[in-house]
């Protein structure tokens, strides 16, 4: 009986509650971006290197230019040239992990039987093709999903300042 008095004075403590609550929002938090986020980070970073080792042409047009106008514009050639800095990380990323879906989906594809077409060669959409349908569906929704988590991170990091200027 004193068990059940000691849970429920525990959780009528409003103040106890609430600690609880914030200690398991921030393990939540803790363990998706020690799982995703930081994994992720390593990756635009990985990208970034390889943008700032060979920057877009764009870029070092803009820097020569730079010289050429007035310090008061100076700021503004520094956003454009982190837009196409950034543009170049994003598409990097973005063709990697297009290459690897690409890859993924084919062995998906050879490893598959078409179970829809008949010994008679009629085609039945059947539950083997809405399952891949309804997957294939999932799979523009993880594309979304890696975009938006990418730009998030690349403009927290930005913003931040954890990196030199001009990288993300």
């Amino acid at each position: 009986m004193s068990n059940i008095y000691e849970i429920a004075r525990i959780m009528s403590n409003r103040a106890a509650l609430l600690s609880d609550m914030e200690e398991a929002a921030g393990m939540v938090c803790g363990f998706f971006h020690d799982k995703y986020l930081s994994r992720l980070r390593g990756v635009i970073d990985e990208h970034n290197r390889k943008i700032m080792e060979r920057p877009p042409k764009e870029v070092g047009l803009i820097s020569a230019f730079k010289a050429f106008t007035p310090p008061e514009r100076h700021a503004a050639l520094d956003k454009m040239i982190d837009a196409f800095l950034l543009a170049g990380t994003l598409s990097s990323i973005k063709g990697e992990y297009g290459e690897r879906v690409k890859i993924e989906s084919e062995k998906d594809a050879s490893a598959r039987k078409d179970n829809s077409v008949h010994n008679d060669g009629v085609y039945d959409m059947d539950d083997d093709c809405l399952k891949q349908r309804k997957q294939a569906a999932g799979g523009a929704q993880a594309d979304k999903m890696v975009n938006l988590l990418i730009l998030s991170e690349l403009m927290s990091g930005k913003n931040k300042g954890n990196n030199e200027q001009g990288a993300y």
